[in-house]
């Protein structure tokens, strides 16, 4: 797709309240307001494999790369009419675990 896909409002706010709480504190410092997030959001949806769809709106699994740190599925619900980001939340079937002091994602379905 080549016209970008713009995170909305909503997105930026799930992201947030969702995401923001499973990325280390190291890398949290580099989204500490609403416009880095923002500008985070137009990355993510750039390197996302958006799939042609009959459907107006679909969700787009993607990974978040963090140093040092185990990827994060988010799913990005994009809206391809309107070419935007309805809201982003973690992957559903996958949980985190701890393990000798070290985070990690494992699926569970």
């Amino acid at each position: 797709m080549s016209r970008q896909i713009h995170p909305t409002n909503h997105a930026i706010e799930r992201f947030e309240q969702r995401i923001m709480p499973h990325i280390p504190e190291h890398a949290r410092m580099n989204l500490d307001d609403p416009d880095k997030v923002k500008s985070f959001l137009y990355g993510l949806s750039r390197r996302a494999e958006i799939p042609d769809s009959d459907s107006g709106i679909v969700k787009v699994p993607e990974y978040i790369s963090v140093p040092g740190a185990f990827p994060i599925p988010v799913t990005l619900v994009i809206d391809l009419v309107a070419r935007i980001i309805l809201t982003t939340y973690i992957t559903s079937g996958w949980q985190k675990v701890s393990r000798n002091g070290s985070e990690s994602w494992i699926w569970s379905s």
